[in-house]
């Protein structure tokens, strides 16, 4: 048991190994000759790199050549965004006392990726935790940003489930709400998760596009006097100009 432990482990440090290499090759060798500097018999190599561009981790960039896949690229991104944000955003927290958030939409849900409280009381959020988007406002900017197209497959696939008395859950209102939204550039929750908790959210721009959203949250409704909207444009406007 312990010899095919072994080599079991051997087995897997060698793929490593060869992924490795072939992130560094980055396109500039064939896969052939990065195997065989890494001691890897060229048909299993071609076997676990045909697996890892399954999985999206590696991307064909020519004849027998690999580079890093669109699953990695988006792992950079991402880690770039977020450490954009979180100096920015744990300013404004401080500054006024609220909670910030940054925020993708994935699989139908908010990921929280970051989480920066001031001097206020705390809220259940926690970065990498998902919440329904609908009923959001860092959710409603994504939804609002999304093409025609994943905008109406989200709106048809129902039922959205009440979580307070304001949550929105007809699918035409929340279609109404999210047009507002792209029209005014920003997003708020009027107590439709917590009946205490009250949001106000704005797009992060990237190349034209939305991918990002960064909100504030209170157990204050004086946070929706919209004081705040200035000051969150402007820790938007930052983050994106950082990542240019």
């Amino acid at each position: 048991m312990e010899a095919s432990e072994g080599q079991g482990a051997s087995a897997v440090e060698k793929g490593i190994e060869l992924f490795l290499a072939v992130l560094d090759a980055g396109g500039s060798a064939p896969l052939s000759e990065i195997a065989r500097r890494a001691g890897v018999p060229v048909s299993t190599a071609h076997r676990l790199v045909a697996a890892y561009v399954r999985a999206g981790l590696l991307a064909r960039a020519g004849r027998g050549r690999y580079a890093a896949g669109a699953r990695l690229a988006r792992g950079e991104e991402r880690a770039a965004v977020i450490e954009a944000s979180r100096p920015v955003l744990r300013r404004l927290a401080l500054d006024h006392g609220v909670i910030a958030h940054l925020g993708v939409f994935e699989d139908d849900m908010v990921t929280y990726l970051v989480k920066e409280r001031g001097a206020g009381p705390d809220i259940w959020t926690r970065e990498t935790n998902q919440l329904e988007g609908y009923s959001s406002a860092i959710g409603k900017v994504l939804l609002a940003y999304l093409s025609e197209a994943a905008q109406s497959a989200y709106l048809a696939n129902g039922p959205f489930v009440p979580f307070t008395r304001k949550t929105i859950t007809d699918p035409a209102v929340l279609a109404a709400e999210l047009q507002m939204v792209r029209e005014r550039g920003y997003a708020v929750d009027e107590a439709e998760v917590d009946d205490n908790l009250f949001c106000l959210a704005v797009p992060v721009r990237r190349q034209g596009g939305v991918e990002y959203a960064i909100s504030v949250s209170s157990r204050s409704a004086e946070l929706m006097r919209l004081a705040l909207l200035p000051h969150l444009q402007n820790c938007a406007a930052r983050i994106s100009a950082s990542l240019r």
